[in-house]
């Protein structure tokens, strides 16, 4: 897969994932920052850490894959532990709409556990990039994250070790306010091939009217596209226009470890192309390039 202007065809760290069942790995490289575009700043790099990363050599583990997240509810409890087999578990809650705050609550630690959510997507979790918040308090005091106003949607969550060998049983809570005690929904998440999560989902040849709004927050906001692109396509040209203010262009096909982006700074519009696409769902992020900018858009899918 070969990309042009504004690409980036790797993240811009080096993590390996073992794939499931020994059948190889996911591998993604450094690569530097096209000419013209700004930095990656630090809140968007990779990270690794045990929370996150497994030993390549397990051949079975891929984070937040396999297995999968288990679902939870709101306003209840819910018990487990990690252990050296699988040091970081992976849960997900459907967040409705309107309500003033949610909380993630991580209790009842033997050892020193870490805490995060993300929003929308299990990659977040893996790369520590959009829509990220981590908990990472000392020792074995309880971890906390609130987000106020949330958005509705899937959440993902993880509870992993400190340090390598930090395993302790748990107690998970998600609450809102106002409080809803909700059961799983028992719906299933979507295959790597197939677009889902809260994204507007576009045909090739397609246009649409998006905002991201301007906010003083961080994470910084975003807005959330995918295509589903045929076998025999031969390029596929995402292009944002109409830009008042500095947005990032990020398209992720996960099935496959393809990542491209624009992140250039000024002008009015953003591109990226990618060569020979593989036929699957690519995942497209539009986002606040930093805190306090934002504008309206028109994105548009050719192939």
């Amino acid at each position: 897969m070969v990309s042009r202007k504004h690409l980036s065809m790797a993240l811009a760290a080096a993590l390996v994932f073992a794939a499931c069942g020994g059948g190889g790995s996911i591998v993604t490289t450094e690569a530097e920052a096209p000419q013209g575009t700004a930095a990656v700043p630090e809140s968007t790099v990779p990270q690794t850490d045990p929370a996150t990363t497994q030993p390549a050599s397990s051949g079975e583990f891929v984070l937040c894959e396999s297995p999968a997240p288990t679902e939870i509810g709101t306003g209840a409890s819910v018990e487990g532990a990690n252990s050296d087999d699988l040091p970081t578990v992976c849960f997900w809650v459907e967040i409705p709409d309107g309500l003033a705050s949610v909380a993630f609550e991580l209790d009842g630690l033997a050892a020193n556990l870490d805490l995060a959510v993300g929003y929308g997507f299990a990659r977040v979790l893996i790369f520590h990039t959009g829509e990220f918040w981590p908990s990472r308090e000392d020792g074995t005091t309880a971890e906390t994250i609130e987000l106020e106003n949330p958005k509705a949607g899937p959440y993902f969550i993880t509870v992993g070790p400190s340090g390598f060998e930090d395993f302790s049983s748990f107690s998970l809570s998600v609450t809102t306010e106002p409080a809803i005690t909700a059961a799983p929904t028992g719906g299933a998440l979507p295959d790597s091939n197939t677009c889902g999560g809260p994204v507007t989902v576009l045909a090739i040849g397609e246009s649409a009217e998006g905002e991201v709004v301007a906010r003083n927050t961080s994470p910084e906001p975003r807005a959330y596209y995918c295509v589903e692109v045929p076998a025999g396509v031969g390029a596929l040209t995402v292009d944002l226009s109409g830009l008042t203010g500095d947005l990032d262009l990020f398209v992720e096909a996960t099935a496959v470890g393809a990542f491209a982006t624009d992140r250039s700074r000024g002008g009015d519009s953003r591109n990226v192309v990618i060569d020979s696409p593989v036929q699957g769902a690519y995942y497209i992020d539009v986002a606040a390039a930093y805190s306090g900018t934002g504008s309206q858009f028109t994105i548009t899918v050719r192939g």
